[in-house]
């Protein structure tokens, strides 16, 4: 597994590679997250996930992510959480370009210019509201905007 480190750091793969093992072999899995052999699973699609954990106030520092789909809105909201890398089956340009001006290590299966939508027809809602944000304070709120106009919208 490759993975690109900020300002050359050394970084050890074997959480990352149990999160990523993790990340295909459980039925359901989106994100994984790994530390020292403790494993974290969700189930949860999409930014959800990532946006309870931030209000939780909870901390991933010195965890290693594997994640289905990163792009730049899930990446501001690592930032966030400060894991030490995430790995990712699909991953934008500029989440990749976040993860690493922030010293997390990150990785991808494969590299896109930008997530598609889950109807394939366009670009990821989420990654489009926060299109001009580089704070992830900001980004968040932008995202639980996006999400709160999303669900209303379902009704």
């Amino acid at each position: 597994m490759q993975l690109k480190t900020p300002n050359g750091v050394t970084l050890k793969t074997d959480d990352i590679e149990l999160a990523h093992a993790k990340l295909l072999s459980t039925e359901g899995a989106t994100c994984v997250a790994v530390r020292n052999g403790e494993v974290k699973i969700t189930r949860e699609r999409g930014v959800k996930p990532l946006l309870q954990w931030v209000s939780a106030g909870c901390s991933f520092e010195g965890w290693s992510v594997a994640d289905k789909v990163v792009g730049k809105a899930p990446a501001l909201l690592y930032v966030q959480l400060k894991p030490t890398a995430v790995f990712a089956t699909a991953m934008s340009e500029d989440a990749r370009d976040i993860l690493l001006e922030n010293g997390i290590a990150c990785g991808c299966n494969e590299l896109v210019p930008f997530i598609v939508n889950r109807t394939g027809d366009g670009q990821c809602p989420m990654d489009a509201c926060v299109a001009g944000i580089s704070d992830p304070r900001e980004a968040e709120r932008a995202i639980r905007e996006c999400v709160r106009r999303m669900a209303a919208s379902r009704k």
